[in-house]
């Protein structure tokens, strides 16, 4: 299924089918009609009235910690720092916003906002961590990185993805594990502060999980 924008021009959220269909993100409804036609794509126009869910999950995370950052409609970033088990914590205030809210959540945990963003991903795809997963320990995030396509990586666009794979670079340990020169030069210092995020290194802010509606 795909969401259109407002005037119902262009793919503004899509789920993974229509994502592997080849659908891509603000594509024009008129050039992709036709996978929608043939694959029997279900397309539904934005609602902005539910827009008010986004406010009420919120008000529950504000219950949890008086730190949050609203990222976008469906993300936030939350500073967990100081709380004894993390995992508890986020497990509760997914509990909460299931029951008051009615909608489920994601939590990726990490020492910087890629890494939570690359945390969250895991989850969204391995349903064996119960909705939340703390990559704080290096041992864990080493062993999972390689899990993430580092097209899944936040920041890193299409043509940026075609350029590191033509370098070997496919993964998210792959970059991490990229010479910072080499990234700067291929993708301008963007990239770079990413390869630092990657390996711990706090570069956008210090705030550290991520839950995804």
């Amino acid at each position: 299924m795909i969401v259109l924008s407002n005037n119902d021009g262009c793919a503004v959220a899509r789920s993974d089918e229509a994502k592997a269909l080849g659908i891509k993100m603000v594509e024009p409804l008129h050039l992709v009609r036709d996978k929608v036609d043939a694959h029997g794509v279900r397309v539904f126009s934005s609602n902005f009235t539910l827009y008010g869910i986004s406010r009420r999950v919120v008000e529950v995370y504000e219950d949890y910690t008086p730190n949050v950052e609203i990222y976008s409609i469906d993300e936030c970033f939350l500073d967990f720092g100081g709380i004894k088990d993390r995992t508890i914590h986020a497990k509760s205030m997914r509990r909460d916003v299931l029951r008051r809210v009615g909608v489920p959540v994601r939590v990726g945990i990490a020492a910087t906002k890629t890494l939570a963003k690359c945390a969250n991903d895991i989850v969204k795809k391995n349903p064996i961590f119960g909705g939340v997963l703390d990559i704080m320990d290096p041992t864990l995030s080493s062993w999972l990185l390689p899990l993430v396509p580092v097209g899944d990586i936040g920041g890193i666009g299409q043509k940026t993805t075609a350029k590191l794979k033509g370098i070997g670079v496919g993964t998210a340990s792959e970059l991490r594990d990229m010479p910072l020169r080499q990234a700067r030069a291929l993708g301008t210092v963007v990239l770079e502060l990413t390869v630092l995020e990657l390996q711990g290194e706090p570069c956008w802010t210090c705030h550290g999980l991520m839950p995804l509606l």
